[in-house]
């Protein structure tokens, strides 16, 4: 367990290494929702508490996403854990990811995610019959995709 100063100091040097790679990236820093049990409930929390306060002191504040506190409040009850509640579970993720997607992405850039996103939908499927109409259709997405969105990797 570091303590509130040695964290901040830690921050601090991650960040100018990463501003050194690429100034003018921008970064989301996010505490994890997922509770660490085996150091006990209360250095669970604690060792939350440092990591918020010393985020809250440093640049990367700028860009914080309360995944956590999310988790913690709105999704306070145990049917948004996983069998070993200490985890989400599918239905927490997918509502923190979406809060994530409202918070972070710009309309076009929704849209472009929620075409992407069924794409991959489509390659996940597994038709039963006609399996060389479904490649086909895959491949008719995939450059259809590819001509409006040039800068996906599919």
């Amino acid at each position: 367990q570091l303590s509130l100063e040695e964290t901040q100091d830690a921050m601090k040097h991650c960040l100018s290494q990463i501003k050194q790679l690429n100034p003018s990236v921008a970064v989301i820093s996010t505490i994890s929702p997922v509770s660490q049990v085996r150091s006990g409930l209360q250095e669970n929390f604690l060792s939350k508490s440092v990591l918020r306060a010393a985020l809250s002191q440093t640049a990367w504040a700028d860009h914080y996403f309360p995944a956590y506190e999310i988790f913690m409040d709105e999704l306070r009850d145990y049917r948004f854990s996983a069998i070993d509640l200490a985890h989400p579970n599918e239905q927490a993720q997918a509502y923190i990811w979406e809060r994530f997607i409202d918070t972070y992405l710009s309309s076009e850039m929704k849209v472009k995610y929620k075409d992407i996103m069924a794409y991959r939908a489509l390659e996940q499927h597994r038709p039963k019959q006609n399996p060389e109409a479904h490649q086909s259709l895959l491949e008719q997405k995939k450059k259809e995709l590819q001509r409006r969105i040039p800068e996906a990797v599919i």
